[in-house]
C-alpha cells in the first residue's frame, strides 16, 4: 500500500505538523466485518512550544481519495510569516516610490507652467499631457 499522505497539501495554518489518514470501520453486525464506512484526514498543527495547545483538524470523506480531495480542496498555500513581512515591506517601498514619482511629476508640471511661455502651443499641450498623467496616477490606489 502506498503512503497517501504524500498526496496531501500542507496545512494552511502551520505549513507542517503531523498528518495521517484514519478509516472508521463498521460494526460486524451492521455490514461486512471491518468494512470502512468513512475516512478521515487528521492533522495536528506543529510549531508550538512544548506543553502548549495545538490545533487539531480533521476532514471526512467516504473513502481515502474523497478524504484526500476534501483536505486538498480547502488547503491554501502556506506562506511563512517572514515571507509575508518581506512582501509587505516590498509593497510599502513600492508605494513610497510611486508617491515620490507623483511628487516629481507635480514639480515638473509646476516648472513647465512657470517657464514655458503660454504662446507656445506645443508646450501647453505637453503640460496638459503631464496633467492627465498625474490625474491617472492619483486615480489609482
Amino acid at each position: 500500500m502506498t503512503d497517501d499522505t504524500l498526496n496531501l497539501s500542507s496545512c494552511p495554518f502551520c505549513g507542517g505538523g503531523e498528518t495521517w489518514i484514519d478509516g472508521t470501520k463498521t460494526r460486524a453486525s451492521l455490514l461486512e466485518p471491518d468494512e470502512v464506512i468513512s475516512v478521515y484526514v487528521k492533522h495536528r498543527c506543529g510549531g508550538f512550544e512544548r506543553g502548549a495547545q495545538s490545533a487539531f483538524i480533521q476532514v471526512r470523506g467516504r473513502n481515502r481519495s474523497d478524504a484526500i480531495a476534501a483536505w486538498n480542496r480547502r488547503s491554501v498555500p502556506f506562506v511563512p510569516l517572514a515571507e509575508v513581512e518581506k512582501l509587505t515591506r516590498e509593497r510599502d517601498e513600492e508605494r513610497a516610490e510611486v508617491e515620490r514619482l507623483r511628487e516629481a511629476l507635480r514639480d515638473a508640471l509646476d516648472g513647465l507652467r512657470y517657464w514655458v511661455p503660454q504662446t507656445s502651443v506645443g508646450a501647453v499641450e505637453k503640460c496638459r499631457i503631464v496633467e492627465k498623467g498625474i490625474e491617472a496616477l492619483e486615480a489609482k490606489p
